[in-house]
């Protein structure tokens, strides 16, 4: 009879508009770059996003108050899973994600998941967007050759031969989460780990706003909360081009970054609409790929949010196993607890240093002008352009 053991998988994120280096040199130097897909990562990209949504659903479904989520992390954690069985978990996860079962639909989902990992980091020198992995092993079970060999090499994952479980080891992995996110989380572990293996993925974003937004023009006003309460928020204001889309039950506009690899999208319901009725692949797939110039008068408030979770009962009730056999040897791992913690921070921080960087946009001729007030719940999602893959995706439901 095989014993079964206890894995652990800790997510961490943080996302900032603003405090990012300008980088010397042209806008030449920075131009925006399209990835090169293949037919076969370019469906990655859909069913990815359409990943994204589903989990958000899922895990709002539970929630009353603001929810964010890295899916593009969340979606690494569970191929790195994959890649530890041969059977049944593996074609389970895979299809929790929306791949074809078997060694094919892995092997797609790792080459998608490599190029992402690769070029994210490199796409904008004034956006930083990073991916980091590792593995931790009290040498109790060590990892199978084929697990600790793919997922260092597709993932780029980083070993540690250190019991994630004890207080020195839940002391190393703060340590190299304050790292990988530039100091921002110092803290993440508070207790120990109940486990002795664990994989750990930090993500950070930072970007300044292409179109940026005058502090000045930032005012106090009321939010309509989601359960029909009302609080205050601080509402910055823009009125520039921005890209613009509407389906039946919502309307989004595009705040991007940088050198335009990277962009925010925020959606509000219309009127006699919630945002369960646009939490759906259809409706974010509608306002990234159809969508015109407006000129846009813009009130969005700022928010700073910190949201955690774990995730093992979302990923089950969406059909993913917990049981995988390849990941130690002789040995059939559990994954009891997949913790995921996001911070995110919307400002007008990167105003001073971009404010030339849209001069004479206001003055376009013939552009149709829209107002759009976000003052009641709505959802925003961070993409990275050229392939419209979702990194981040959250909910703005309370102040």
């Amino acid at each position: 009879m095989k014993k079964i053991g206890i894995i652990a998988f800790l997510f961490v994120g943080v996302l900032g508009s603003g405090c990012s280096s300008e980088t010397p040199g042209g806008e030449t130097e920075n131009a925006y770059r399209q990835l090169p897909l293949t037919a076969a990562t370019r469906g990655a990209v859909e069913v990815n996003n359409g990943f994204a949504v589903k989990l958000l659903k899922e895990i709002s479904s539970k929630e009353d108050g603001n929810v964010c989520i890295s899916p593009i992390s969340v979606s690494t954690a569970v191929s790195m899973f994959a890649n530890g069985d041969d059977d049944e978990s593996r074609d389970k996860a895979l299809a929790v994600l929306g791949y074809s079962k078997g060694r094919e639909g892995l092997e797609t989902l790792n080459s998608y998941n490599s190029l992402m990992l690769e070029n994210l980091p490199i796409l904008d020198r004034t956006t930083r967007c990073m991916i980091s992995n590792s593995l931790w092993n009290a040498g109790i079970r060590p990892f199978t050759a084929d697990f600790k060999s793919t997922v260092s090499a597709v993932y780029n994952a980083e070993s540690f031969d250190m019991h994630p479980g004890d207080s020195k080891g839940r002391e190393r992995i703060n340590q190299w989460i304050e790292g990988k996110t530039d100091g921002m989380i110092k803290t993440f572990l508070t207790e120990d780990l109940l486990s002795d293996v664990a994989l750990v993925n930090a993500c950070y974003f930072q970007g300044k706003w292409k179109v940026p937004f005058d502090i000045k023009d930032t005012t106090k006003d009321e939010f309509l909360n989601i359960d029909g309460t009302s609080g205050k928020a601080e509402f910055m204001k823009n009125k520039d081009v921005f890209y613009y889309s509407e389906t039946d039950d919502a309307c989004s506009v595009r705040m991007p970054y940088g050198n335009g690899n990277f962009a925010m999208y925020l959606l509000l319901p219309k009127e006699g609409y919630g945002l369960e009725d646009i939490m759906k692949p259809e409706t974010v797939n509608t306002v990234v790929d159809n969508k015109e110039l407006y000129e846009v008068d813009l009130r969005v408030p700022s928010f700073n949010h910190s949201y955690k979770c774990d995730l093992v009962g979302s990923l089950e009730n969406l059909g993913m196993k917990k049981e995988f056999e390849g990941v130690v040897e002789n040995d059939v791992y559990t994954l009891n607890m997949m913790l995921h913690g996001v911070e995110i921070k919307v400002d007008e921080e990167g105003t001073s240093s971009s404010s030339t960087t849209v001069s004479g946009m206001l003055t376009s001729p013939g552009l149709r002008d829209v107002e759009m007030v976000f003052n009641r719940p709505f959802i925003y999602f961070i993409c990275e352009e050229s392939t419209k893959s979702i990194l981040f995706i959250g909910t703005v439901t309370k102040f």
